[in-house]
């Protein structure tokens, strides 16, 4: 959202930036292109600040509702015109760019130049592209005028406001882009009364599970309680309406993004010479001597095409890699393939002579684990950690491990007689098949990645990842890096920060991070990676982080990954995950184990068919305006037998002096707060159990206040809470008011018995079940997280 430099430039009323007298209007021929409206879904949003005058459009309702807010721009207009949120052919990108309280958008027409002078004339910064909209008029019809008054610019599509505008005296500077309308929103829905919670009999004890991972068995002997008086719960406080959530889209599709050309940058084409100069106008061929020309400092410019080699960006020069203004740059790790003859039930060539290392973990030539589910291959995947990667017509086909496995769709290299084989007769299809390890090494502080693609490249496990960030400082912005045989992007310097990542369908995981303290990843896709099968621990899944101090994941998507979607182990201190959605993952939605500190708050966590969130020995975590729907175990909190002060343990962080005060790995403080609980294929809402048979609920510091638990029925699932009580079995309970008896928990949680109150699609929560529970008020940190005021109340998360 806002910046540290516009939350206080903002504050300040007078403003002196220049004038751009260059952006006076541009006339634009009018064209009959109804069709651009269709994707015109996005909606917009404008504020005022009435002080300056200036003006923000933002396609964030959270950020109308709250960071605009503290900073000035309370007049909001609502939404006032609809746009592209993605880039489609015929749109062109809209720059959202800052300059001393003055907010600019300027449309990145080709010939124009606005966008470029604002920069290097003008003194603005591009902070983004908001939306994509038509440089010329389209069938929608609505365009949108630019008035300047003094150092301050302002943005109109409603000719009842420009003709305020004119008549305050703000200059006309013509229309500069066109959107489509805004639709007028529909009336809110009617409140259906809240269902009265069903009264169950007394719950019975369970057996212990026998592993962390187990879910426990109920006998039919009784829990001993003592019935407490319940105290009657207050009125219901009022409920701050949620804005539409705006789903996070990892990075813009390569060659749409327009980073600014710097003078002096190194030139590198497809068509050039590594003996040329480097310039625009005599390009290097190759990126690696073009790191090699390049000095401390500098940009290299990649312009539009396929690049196969491996870059490594070496550790006493500070460089930028990005690419040339709307053209689509890939470093690509394959190489097509041609030639193949038939043989027996094979389609076969020779002379293929790439060879991988095949080290199932991360020590080179180490032989993979005993321990049972903790060995990174699956039997049943084999030739899971064999780099060896081959697609026909762009469908990945699956290695096998001899001739005689050889089917339709397969694959089988033998190394030793230099020959690839193909199940499938390749007659008239594009082969590719994998030829390069790694894409790209960065081991120089400060350096930066941007606008780039990178697939089809095959590392092995010990290489950590095809692309690697190896100092401190580094960022990457706008990204893509899919199809790779392990895993995508490593992180293991400091401050890394990441924004607008996508990282999908590689072989085990989208991303790690080891030793990233400070790492903010903010806009990430990621989605169905571990396409081979690695078994979910230790490592297989999304993103998982270890050994890290300070971390925070936000408003990103985690969908659809072969195990953990987001994953903290291993003393992780000072975790965030917030304004994520993380849907449809294999195991865990997220998973927070052997670590302290973390805040999870205002996620949406949805059919996941491990657990929605599973904290396993984890101190003082904090849970707060999430929505689980549909998991396995919603919340469950466990305890193992596992313990920080134990030096043989493993995933202690060796920075760190033993014993690490920050460390115990033991649960508690567990704050669980205005989360909205509904459904489960598992059979409790709110779970907690400790396996070492040692600390109660109450012990771990357990509390639940102001959440929804929801239930189809009274009975499904059969629990509604399993909660430790250390030795012996846990107590089961089937209803809040049994639960409250003999706990005192949950007085101010509200149960809810039949329908959905979650949309199928969206898993958007409906206001019913939003204004079930009396919420609690939002401490400072945690309004912070969902960009609310301090003190609101809200149930559920704000985006969704």
């Amino acid at each position: 959202m806002f910046t540290n430099h516009l939350r206080r430039s903002v504050a300040a009323a007078a403003v002196t930036a220049a004038v751009l007298p260059l952006l006076a209007g541009v006339a634009l021929p009018a064209v009959a292109a109804t069709t651009l409206c269709t994707p015109m879904t996005q909606s917009v949003h404008q504020s005022i600040n009435p002080t300056s005058g200036a003006s923000l459009l933002t396609t964030s309702s959270t950020e109308v509702a709250s960071a605009a807010t503290r900073n000035g721009f309370t007049d909001k207009r609502g939404v006032v015109f609809k746009a592209s949120p993605t880039a489609r052919p015929g749109l062109v990108p809209v720059h959202r760019m800052y300059k001393g309280g003055d907010f600019l958008f300027v449309a990145d027409t080709a010939g124009v130049g606005e966008y470029e002078n604002a920069q290097t004339k003008y003194g603005y910064v591009s902070q983004k592209v908001e939306f994509y909209a038509s440089a010329t008029k389209v069938g929608c019809g609505l365009e949108v005028r630019r008035y300047q008054k003094g150092a301050l610019h302002r943005f109109s599509a409603s000719p009842a406001d420009q003709a305020k505008l004119k008549a305050a005296g703000w200059k006309d500077e013509g229309a500069k882009f066109w959107a489509q309308a805004a639709v007028a929103p529909a009336p809110a829905p009617t409140p259906t009364p809240e269902p009265t919670p069903t009264t169950v009999a007394p719950a019975p004890v369970m057996t212990p599970a026998p592993a962390p991972s187990a879910t426990p068995r109920p006998t039919p002997a009784p829990v001993p309680t003592t019935p407490a008086p319940v105290v009657p719960a207050p009125a219901p406080a009022p409920v701050v309406p949620a804005p539409v959530a705006t789903a996070a889209t990892g990075s813009a599709p390569v060659g749409t993004t327009s980073y600014p050309v710097p003078a002096g940058a190194i030139f590198v084409a497809g068509n050039g010479s590594d003996t040329a100069r480097g310039a625009q106008d005599a390009p290097l061929k190759t990126i690696k001597a073009a790191v090699t020309k390049a000095v401390s400092g500098q940009t290299i410019i990649l312009r539009a095409g396929s690049y196969r080699e491996t870059v490594k960006i070496p550790s006493t020069k500070r460089l930028t890699l990005q690419s040339f203004p709307h053209e689509e740059v890939w470093l690509d790790g394959s190489v097509p393939v041609s030639g193949f003859a038939p043989e027996g039930r094979a389609f076969v060539v020779d002379g293929w002579t790439a060879e991988f290392d095949a080290s199932p973990t991360y020590t080179w030539g180490s032989a993979d684990g005993t321990q049972p589910g903790w060995t990174f291959v699956n039997p049943s995947r084999p030739m899971a950690a064999h780099p060896d990667q081959v697609w026909i017509d762009g469908t990945a086909q699956r290695q096998v491990s001899s001739l005689a496995d050889l089917s339709a769709g397969s694959f089988y290299v033998d190394y030793s007689a230099d020959r690839l084989s193909l199940g499938s007769d390749p007659a008239g299809k594009q082969v590719r098949a994998g030829f390069l390890a790694k894409a790209i090494s960065v081991q120089s502080a400060g350096s930066e990645l941007k606008g780039i693609g990178v697939r089809l490249f095959s590392p092995s496990v010990p290489h950590m990842g095809a692309v690697t960030l190896e100092s401190s400082g580094i960022s990457v912005e706008n990204v893509v890096i899919e199809q790779t045989s392990t895993t995508g992007l490593a992180v293991s310097g400091t401050d890394v920060r990441l924004k607008g990542i996508t990282l999908t369908q590689n072989g085990m995981l989208g991303a790690s991070a080891t030793y990233a303290d400070r790492l903010s990843a903010t806009n990430l896709k990621v989605a169905d990676n571990n396409t081979e099968g690695f078994n979910s621990a230790p490592v297989a899944g999304g993103f998982k982080i270890g050994r890290t101090r300070t971390v925070q994941v936000q408003d990103s998507a985690f969908t659809a990954n072969n195990g953990t979607g987001l994953w903290f182990d291993e003393s992780v201190v000072d975790a965030t995950a917030s304004g994520n959605r993380i849907t449809g993952n294999s195991g865990h939605g997220i998973s927070v184990e052997i670590s302290a500190r973390a805040a999870i708050a205002n996620n949406v966590i949805a059919r996941n068919e491990g657990h929605g969130l599973k904290i396993n020995n984890t101190s003082d975590v904090e849970v707060w305006n999430n929505s689980f729907i549909g998991n396995g175990r919603p919340i469950n909190i466990v305890q193992d037998a596992r313990r920080a002060s134990d030096r043989s343990t493993p995933g202690h962080d060796p920075r760190q002096a033993f014993p690490d005060p920050s460390m115990t790995w033991i649960n508690g403080p567990v704050t669980v707060r205005n989360n909205v609980i509904s459904g489960t294929t598992a059979n409790c809402l709110l779970c907690v159990e400790d396996y070492s048979g040692q600390f109660s609920a109450e012990a771990m510091g357990v509390t639940t206040a102001g959440n929804v638990l929801h239930r189809a029925t009274a009975s499904a699932p059969t629990w509604l809470v399993v909660w430790s009580r250390g030795t012996g079995n846990p107590a089961v309970f089937t209803t809040l008011d049994a639960f409250s008896v003999a706990t005192g928990q949950g007085r101010s949680d509200t149960e809810l018995t039949g329908g959905a109150i979650a949309d199928p699609a969206t898993f958007r929560v409906d206001d019913t079940a939003r204004s079930a529970a009396v919420a609690q008020p939002l401490s400072a940190r945690i309004a912070g997280l969902l960009r609310v005021p301090a003190g609101t109340l809200l149930t559920g998360p704000v985006a969704g």
